[in-house]
């Protein structure tokens, strides 16, 4: 599926805020799952939408880059990611 995503015409990627345990403090820190997507059905496409989730610790343009190079990635096992499709 990553494989498809990658391959995809259109991306959108945006991130959500999150509060996630801060080991050794006993409390919770704000924490990103990135969303990145490809639904091409509002463009006649054939293929069904896809959803791939990813967890970073922030939202700096370094996870950006993370995740964008994880596209290049032919083997895609660059980073992990939850598959969602619908």
């Amino acid at each position: 599926m990553r494989r498809r995503l990658a391959m995809s015409d259109r991306l959108f990627m945006d991130e959500t805020t999150a509060p996630v345990l801060d080991p050794g403090r006993g409390q919770t820190k704000k924490g990103y799952f990135w969303a990145i997507v490809s639904d091409d059905r509002g463009h006649s496409g054939p293929s069904p939408p896809i959803v791939l989730f990813r967890y970073a610790p922030g939202r700096s343009g370094a996870f950006t880059e993370q995740s964008r190079m994880a596209f290049a990635d032919a083997s895609c096992n660059a980073m992990p990611m939850t598959v969602m499709t619908c």
